[in-house]
């Protein structure tokens, strides 16, 4: 079940439901030995320090770090199974930085820097590929069909293509839904689908693209990159 969750200081929570749940501080590991001064890794291993709320995701592991100024920030999170949205109420104060991981030790998984207000950003953009047929042959994603997805620049996204369902619909990277240029930098592609078939997309411009079927129309979906 998805929800939303509102933050309004390090340790209580309003309105919260679904998936999101807090970690309360005083009962759980904290990362690197530190909760109100964690710290946080950026280019030559420099260390800072800022105050820290933790969310666990239930439906997936993931780990959420809120870093802030002060031990009362503002933020509202909604997820909805597959995409996070920060922010949509407007009221975001005092957000540093956002942390999202699949990995217990800290500073692993995507970090995302503010300002975030109004973006929406998939978690791990890591993909099972399945093709149903929904009035025409569609992708699902992770179950989800003809998912949009959302990423940093920078951020990989791969495309698991193994099962068989895949046979003939091998993925192609695109400026836009009509194939009208198809996108070659930042991506490769090995095996074959319906096999062992592994897209890969490392997109370094921020912009939209859409990820569809090489060999037919209307499958795919949209990658918004920020």
């Amino acid at each position: 079940m998805a929800g939303a969750i509102t933050i309004t200081s390090m340790t209580d929570f309003k309105d919260q439901t679904g998936d999101l749940v807090l970690v309360n501080p005083s009962t759980t590991d904290r990362p690197y030995g530190h909760w109100s001064v964690p710290s946080w890794f950026r280019g030559n291993d420099q260390v800072f320090y800022e105050a820290c709320a933790r969310i666990n995701n239930t439906s997936n592991n993931d780990i959420i770090y809120i870093a802030s100024s002060t031990s009362f920030p503002s933020i509202s999170i909604a997820w909805d199974g597959s995409t996070y949205t920060f922010d949509s109420s407007k009221n975001r104060k005092n957000i540093n930085r956002i942390l999202i991981t699949n990995a217990s030790n800290f500073p692993v998984g995507n970090d995302y820097k503010s300002p975030l207000r109004r973006k929406a950003i998939t978690s791990v953009a890591n993909y099972t590929v399945t093709v149903q047929n929904v009035s025409g042959n569609k992708y699902f994603l992770n179950g989800m069909q003809q998912a949009s997805i959302t990423v940093m620049a920078g951020d990989p996204i791969t495309f698991t293509q193994s099962n068989s369902s895949n046979a003939t619909h091998p993925i192609g990277i695109y400026t836009n839904s009509s194939k009208s240029v198809q996108v070659t930098d930042g991506v490769t592609s090995t095996g074959t689908a319906g096999t062992n078939g592994l897209v890969k997309f490392v997109p370094t411009t921020p912009g939209t693209y859409s990820y569809q079927c090489i060999n037919h129309a209307g499958m795919g979906g949209t990658i918004t990159v920020l």
